[in-house]
């Protein structure tokens, strides 16, 4: 659960990595779509739902708080998380 959330990269956008029947997913585009497999600690494969797309290697990044602030992946770059600014609650009276 830890993983989810959108990371994006300058060069290719956002890469959504969310979480489908207990299997952690990502989207990337329309032709990066799939699941991911557990390699070791915080590292994953890309397993693509096109077989014709090269399988991947990501690793996720921690920030110094100790929660994941990034993804590394290998061959391509990092994707920096998105942190999703907290909205006023419009029922508190303070704008």
């Amino acid at each position: 659960e830890h993983y989810q959330g959108i990371y994006r990269s300058p060069m290719y956008g956002d890469l959504d990595v969310g979480l489908d029947d207990g299997a952690l997913t990502y989207k990337l585009g329309h032709a990066f779509v799939g699941k991911f497999e557990h390699l070791n600690y915080d590292t994953f494969r890309m397993k693509n739902r096109d077989a014709w797309v090269r399988q991947r290697d990501v690793s996720f990044r921690l920030n110094a708080d100790g929660k994941v602030g990034a993804v590394l992946m290998h061959g391509v770059g990092e994707f920096a998380r998105v942190v999703e600014e907290s909205k006023p609650d419009p029922e508190s009276g303070s704008d």
